[in-house]
């Protein structure tokens, strides 16, 4: 990187940290692999805050594979490629989505985001601080897995909410990814949610299988958020690209999400780092960029 644009980032990066900290909450939800139901809960945890209380945008944060959008059922004119070409700015990007929440959509299959150069990252970063103070709660759908851009978005974030499944395959990805932060450094907050059980036990006993693991191994501690059960409506809301929670609002799995929501908003409302809001995690994703 030539040193004057490196200096430029700086002195952001320092600009930054010196605003006010008080913000948006950035909650981040992944998954250590994939198909485990990470975006629609996203989408629907994002209907279930704003019904108590909280204004709520949700970013698309799978920069490669981006679906907020469809599972919503609409068609963004514009999305966060469009920024990094200049083709609109980040207002004209963010959409309304159900009942009150916003969507910032995220470009899907061209890889253009997955593969930034450095000035074109500076800003994007630099237009993200715009979002500061719209709303409560910025709540980011990551991709699943370790991959760079994933990991970036984690560390930036105030809390995570991790995503299994009971299969095997889907606890052991998650415990790579724990880990994975773990080594870096990271001891973020992470609240765990169980999905695609059949059982109340099911989640309990699949969630003190990982922790005991995490805790054995790692000595990390994590929340235990909820879980949500294996429910018919949720694959007939899918098909209809409508969100359960709008689609079925007395469906299991919409009254599982509510829950879950309610319990994350204890859980912050304990959390021993305040919100840093859209300015911190920026300077966040700087200082991982740098190193």
């Amino acid at each position: 990187m030539p040193e004057d644009q490196a200096s430029r980032l700086r002195v952001l990066a320092r600009g930054v940290s010196q605003a006010n900290s008080q913000g948006m909450r950035i909650i981040a939800v992944t998954s250590g692999k994939g198909g485990v139901g990470k975006t629609n809960i996203s989408v629907n945890l994002a209907l279930a805050l704003t019904e108590l209380g909280r204004k709520v945008i949700v970013f698309d944060g799978d920069l490669g594979l981006a679906n907020i959008d469809v599972v919503c059922g609409i068609s963004p004119k514009y999305t966060l490629e469009d920024v990094v070409l200049g083709n609109s700015s980040l207002s004209e990007v963010l959409v309304d989505g159900p009942n009150g929440i916003k969507i910032l959509p995220g470009g899907s299959g061209s890889g253009l985001l997955v593969n930034l150069e450095q000035r074109s990252l500076q800003n994007v970063l630099e237009k993200l601080q715009s979002l500061d103070g719209l709303a409560d709660i910025l709540l980011i759908d990551t991709g699943a897995g370790i991959a760079r851009g994933v990991i970036q978005l984690l560390e930036g974030s105030d809390e995570i909410i991790l995503v299994a499944t009971p299969e095997p395959t889907s606890l052991t990805d998650a415990y790579g990814l724990v880990k994975t932060l773990y080594m870096r450094g990271n001891k973020a907050q992470i609240g765990v949610v169980i999905n695609r059980v059949n059982s109340r036990d099911e989640a309990e006993s699949t969630f003190s299988r990982l922790s005991l693991v995490l805790d054995r191994f790692l000595k990390y501690k994590v929340e235990y958020l909820g879980f949500i059960y294996e429910d018919h409506f949720l694959t007939k809301a899918v098909m209809t690209q409508t969100p359960v929670s709008v689609a079925f609002p007395t469906a299991p799995a919409t009254l599982c999400i509510q829950w879950i929501a309610k319990n994350l908003l204890g859980i912050i409302g304990k959390s021993a780092s305040p919100a840093r809001g859209v300015r911190g995690f920026v300077e966040s994703l700087m200082a991982h960029f740098f190193n």
